[in-house]
């Protein structure tokens, strides 16, 4: 559902105005868990949820 969202937001809004929101990989919500653990080493319940298009490609 979030690709189906970016990609309608990419006809209508420049790729660096477009945030997606990634809080369905949140458990514990402070980081000690390590489940949202993105690839580049960013907690998503402490760094995000919501982070730009372009970051989101690699997860």
């Amino acid at each position: 559902m979030v690709r189906a969202a970016e990609e309608l937001q990419r006809k209508y809004v420049h790729p660096n105005r477009i945030h997606n929101a990634i809080d369905y990989l949140t458990k514990c919500g402070v980081g000690i868990c390590g489940a949202c653990d993105s690839p580049d080493g960013r907690r998503l319940c402490v760094d995000g949820p919501f982070l730009d298009a372009a970051d989101t490609a690699k997860i």
